[in-house]
């Protein structure tokens, strides 16, 4: 990632871990988990970049229109999956 982000400087990376579930519930060390993560968020920030996440999509208490949509449209599944699903759809619709 942070190779891409030095040679596209101007573009914007969507980084969608799937499986995320699998790190959590099969991965029983939390040290080797946190690190995972840690590693993740180091390559964006490293670079300079924002980090947006679902919980990100709300602003002075207003839910961002497409998590409202999977909201009043009952669209959701796993807490793993959902946010992932709104995360990327926002990104496409930016």
């Amino acid at each position: 990632m942070a190779r891409f982000l030095e040679k596209n400087p101007d573009k914007r990376l969507l980084l969608i871990v799937d499986q995320m579930e699998e790190l959590i519930v099969q991965c029983r060390d939390h040290d080797e988990r946190r690190m995972f993560v840690r590693q993740i968020w180091a390559a964006l920030e490293a670079q300079g970049r924002k980090i947006k996440t679902a919980e990100g999509l709300v602003e002075q208490g207003k839910l961002d229109a497409v998590p409202a949509a999977f909201a009043q449209h009952d669209a959701q599944q796993c807490g793993f999956c959902t946010p992932g699903f709104v995360v990327a759809m926002r990104a496409a619709f930016d």
